[in-house]
C-alpha cells in the first residue's frame, strides 16, 4: 500500500503526527489491514502517545490470540512497553492470556513466570 510505504518513510525522517494520520486513514478504510494497524501503534508510540499505541497494539493482541499458529508481534511489543513501564498488572494479564491460548509453549510460560517475579509476586495471585 501507497499510504503505508509513505507513512514508513515519514517514521523514518521523525515526522510522526503525519505518520499517524496516513496510518489512520488507511486504518479507518482498511481496519482489518494488521500492517496497518501495527505501524499505526509504533507511529503513536514513537510520537510520544503510548497510551494511544498501546490501545492499537491490545486489538492486534486480540486478534493474535485467536490464531492457532500466535506470532505474537503485539504480545512481545506490549511485553516491552510493560516492562519499560514497570506496568506489572497488565504485563502478568497479558502473559496469562496468551499462555491460556498457548498452554505448551515455554517461552510464553516463561515471560509469565518471569512477570510474576518482577512484579514480586513469586507466587500467582
Amino acid at each position: 500500500m501507497e499510504k503505508l510505504e509513505s507513512a514508513e518513510k515519514l517514521l523514518k525522517e521523525g515526522r510522526y503526527q503525519e505518520a499517524v494520520k496516513l496510518c489512520e486513514e488507511v486504518y479507518q478504510a482498511h481496519p482489518e489491514e494488521e500492517s496497518a494497524l501495527l505501524m499505526l501503534a509504533w507511529a503513536h508510540y514513537d510520537n510520544g502517545a503510548t497510551t494511544r499505541a498501546v490501545e492499537y497494539l491490545e486489538i492486534l493482541l486480540a486478534r493474535e490470540l485467536k490464531r492457532k499458529v500466535f506470532t505474537g508481534f503485539a504480545y512481545d511489543e506490549l511485553v516491552r512497553i510493560y516492562k519499560q513501564n514497570r506496568n506489572f498488572d497488565k504485563l502478568i494479564e497479558i502473559c496469562c492470556r496468551a499462555v491460556e491460548v498457548q498452554p505448551d509453549d515455554v517461552g510464553l510460560l516463561n515471560e509469565l513466570g518471569n512477570a510474576y517475579l518482577q512484579a514480586g509476586s513469586p507466587r500467582k495471585r
